[in-house]
């Protein structure tokens, strides 16, 4: 697990500046999980704690937008090296 203080509307709203203190009753908890399967290996992320940020919504597709950019540069990268 990863904790991560990142509500993005608020720093948006805030000029891009992000706290500097991690404050656990308003950030983001993400998870990651590996598993053996039949042809390699799943990894599944799960980030949670999304209602607690200012603009909910707003940062849940951020961060979707962003993870679908992370796992399909981290999936070529992969294929790359097979």
């Amino acid at each position: 697990t990863y904790r991560w203080s990142a509500d993005d509307a608020a720093a948006e709203r805030a000029g891009g500046a992000r706290p500097d203190i991690v404050d656990d009753a308003h950030s983001l908890l993400m998870r990651f999980t590996l598993e053996s399967v039949a042809d390699g290996t799943r990894l599944t992320v799960v980030e949670s704690g999304f209602d607690t940020t200012v603009d909910p919504t707003h940062n849940m597709e951020e961060h979707r937008i962003g993870w679908d950019q992370i796992l399909d540069q981290l999936l070529a990268r992969f294929e790359n090296d097979l």
